[in-house]
């Protein structure tokens, strides 16, 4: 609603607003539904719900941003040592190549912008705007126009869905046939000698996508030969085009198409946006131009990842004073994705830190000092790294999931005085894993300090270079990311820890037994090395880091409470009041409660990440305090206490807390459940989390939203799902 009329006090205005929903030429991201979407809304109903929200209009003052949060969008000290989140980043080779790039990357690059030069000079305005892929593909001049003659294979679409859409060259536009599989169309053309076909999928449905065609061709529009057949590239993606070439040397002038299988199963419609017919090109020069564009996508891939980088078990970890270097944690794969020094380009980009949708609720898109590619951070041997046994049912889009268990897994995270300590285990081996950082006379480094108890030797990823080669300086790698240079050296270590390189990447060994190193990382000269090992320090042993630490967020906040005037009614509402108005400056949206055994405390969690403590909830509410427990957690929307345990699930895990030294501030949080896949799609929130009388837990799963609110889409195998977790957090399964 907009906020101009709810000011305004326009009672009728409101009114027709509420009955009607949004008018059509409204500007608004979100559209109105007429009646909220609810057409069971009587009209005594729509008036008191416009009188609420004139008054609430009356009182409503505006809150500007925290100062916790800087213009960019960086996150200070309300959220933490541990902001949980999704995350993304560019890949680690962008391209076209930055300016610091290896010469064989610029060497492509220049073949490429000739490739495409003679493409435009021989296509003329047809080729205007062709790329490499395009190029490739052979996306020629369409042989089909949108005043030729075509038909489906039956009658059975919509009026405003009807075959002619198929070839208007609008993409917005759709050809949909309630036949499904085994429906198509016909088309009259000039004739002609076609070899190949495009299609576009249209704006929504995924499973109705054709997931195989076969072409024929007639010349009296009665007897029809098969000229071409074969399967079309699935895409999750909307709007995308996809080009099947076959052999053909004959001529035709009327081409009938059907699509005899669907991505989806079942009897659901048929639909595309656009299909188009294309004409003979081999042994022409473009033909010949094609293979060479093929060649060189061929070798431009060899070193550039094309995979959107976003981490959706993201752990990002401020460090130094004022929080503006950082660290990313991935718990899916037990590595460091990235790490900077300067906060620039960094920025909240989704919910619920911004308030607004996005993909990731973090981008950081440069000005990263490292970064590595979505793969293991841990494995038995060097090649390993590179064999990434997840899934990966979309090949633009990250894999999904974690690791095997006997591969690695997460246990969780302590917090101990502001520092971070990630807990997981490789193997059979046990880990704990703290970032830092120093800064001292102009010199800052990130630092990882390692502790290691591990039965079998293996191998810890560090860094990944774009493309020219490792450097090595005495004890000092240097590694490349987009012109710019991070130096790592081992500061202190155990017998037997060693860095190497292998192909691209930076690799640490570390031996069987128990072991400790601390790893620095740093901009420019590396020559600093000295001086950065001098004010490093030695690698802290990190199991005395997982007792507790100090309090971190204070004394407990009283509140206002209100017992209700109605004593005896059957049914009465008393008021807990919330701290809106605390010193940590969270927003305060409750996801969830329960209650702890002796019925006055209760545990609640928020859509930003906290957990706090609520006591003395008696007949009384005149002494009610909130403590804030624990922070940065991801999207919690449900909360569970079992055996006094506070348990909570978030897009990331169900975690389940300890207060080891019983100051009323959690100390470690536990990874008790994060077998799900997650992906950054926004709205596939975790909700609830209830349990049954054999211990079972229980939350669900939504599913992504379709770019403008068109529909919902299972990327994910759990999306819209009931989750069943055991009770000891081992086993997970689909319930509903």
């Amino acid at each position: 609603m907009t906020s101009a009329l709810v000011k305004s006090g326009n009672f009728e205005g409101v009114i027709q607003f509420i009955t009607h929903g949004s008018p059509a030429d409204s500007n608004s991201l979100v559209k109105m539904p007429a009646k909220g979407g609810h057409l069971d809304l009587g009209d005594e109903e729509i008036h008191d719900i416009a009188k609420q929200v004139i008054e609430l209009a009356k009182v409503y003052v505006e809150k500007k941003p925290a100062d916790e949060v800087s213009s960019e969008g960086y996150f200070k000290n309300r959220f933490g040592p541990v902001v949980s989140t999704a995350i993304e980043t560019a890949p680690v080779l962008a391209w076209p190549p930055a300016e610091g790039a290896s010469d064989r990357l610029k060497r492509l690059y220049l073949r490429e912008k000739k490739i495409l030069a003679r493409a435009r000079e021989m296509g003329g305005n047809d080729f205007t705007n062709i790329g490499l892929e395009d190029l490739s593909n052979l996306k020629t001049i369409d042989l089909s126009k949108p005043s030729d003659p075509i038909k489906g294979t039956s009658e059975n679409s919509p009026k405003n869905e009807n075959p002619l859409l198929a070839i208007d060259d609008q993409p917005a536009t759709k050809y949909l046939n309630f036949d499904g599989a085994g429906s198509g169309l016909e088309i009259k053309v000039q004739n002609t000698i076609v070899n190949g076909i495009t299609i576009t999928s249209a704006n929504d449905a995924p499973e109705r996508d054709p997931k195989s065609f076969v072409l024929s061709g007639s010349n009296d529009g009665k007897n029809f030969t098969q000229i071409g057949s074969g399967s079309i590239p699935v895409s999750r993606g909307r709007g995308k085009l996809k080009t099947m070439r076959f052999p053909n040397g004959k001529s035709f002038s009327t081409y009938r198409v059907v699509f005899p299988e669907l991505v989806g199963d079942g009897k659901i419609p048929m639909q595309i946006a656009e299909f188009e017919l294309l004409p003979k090109l081999e042994g022409s020069p473009i033909d010949d131009l094609s293979k060479e564009a093929t060649k060189l996508l061929g070798q431009i891939d060899e070193v550039r990842q094309k995979v959107r980088y976003i981490i959706s078990r993201a752990h990002l970890v401020p460090l130094g004073e004022d929080r503006r270097a950082g660290m990313v944690f991935d718990s899916e794969t037990m590595s460091y994705s990235l790490g900077w020094t300067n906060d620039q380009s960094l920025k909240a980009s989704g919910m619920p830190f911004a308030g607004a949708h996005g993909a990731a609720a973090v981008v950081k898109e440069s000005y990263n000092l490292f970064r590595t590619n979505m793969r293991p951070g841990w494995a038995k041997t060097k090649e390993m790294i590179k064999k990434d046994p997840r899934r990966q049912p979309y090949k633009s889009f990250p894999r999904m999931g974690t690791l095997p268990k006997d591969w690695a897994h997460f246990k969780g995270h302590y917090v101990h005085d502001g520092r971070a300590i990630f807990s997981y285990s490789v193997g059979e081996g046990k880990v704990l894993d703290m970032p830092g950082i120093i800064k001292q006379k102009g010199l800052t480094a990130l630092t990882r300090t390692v502790q290691v108890e591990n039965p079998s030797s293996s191998l810890m990823l560090l860094a990944e270079n774009d493309d020219s080669q490792i450097k090595k300086t005495d004890q000092t790698f240097t590694v490349s990311l987009e012109g710019r240079a991070c130096n790592f050296s081992l500061v202190d270590f155990s017998k037997g820890v060693k860095l190497f390189v292998w192909e691209n990447l930076l690799l640490c060994e570390v031996p069987k037994g128990k072991s400790r190193l601390k790893v620095a990382m740093w901009a420019g000269d590396p020559a600093y090395q000295p001086a950065v090992r001098s004010a490093a320090g030695k690698a802290e042993g990190l199991s005395k880091l997982t007792d507790g630490g100090s309090p971190q967020w204070g004394e407990p906040i009283a509140v206002k409470s209100e017992i209700s005037d109605n004593q005896t009614n059957a049914y009465v509402v008393d008021k807990i009041g919330v701290p809106f108005n605390n010193p940590h400056e969270p927003k305060m949206r409750i996801g969830a409660f329960d209650f702890f055994k002796d019925g006055e405390t209760a545990a609640v969690c928020t859509w930003d990440g906290d957990v706090w403590i609520v006591s003395n909830i008696d007949e009384k509410l005149d002494k009610v305090t909130w403590k804030r427990f624990a922070t940065g957690l991801h999207e919690p929307l449900g909360l569970k206490i079992v055996n006094e345990k506070i348990h909570t699930v978030g897009d990331n895990q169900i975690t389940r807390f300890h207060d080891f030294n019983g100051d009323n501030e959690a100390d470690f949080l536990e990874n008790f459940n994060n077998d799900w896949e997650n992906t950054e799609g926004f709205h596939a929130f975790c909700f609830d989390l209830h349990t049954d009388p054999e211990g079972n837990f229980y939350f669900a799963i939504g599913c992504p939203v379709r770019a403008g609110g068109r529909g919902f889409e299972r990327m994910g195998k759990h999306h819209g799902s009931v989750i069943k977790v055991s009770p000891d957090g081992e086993k997970l399964s689909i319930y509903a």
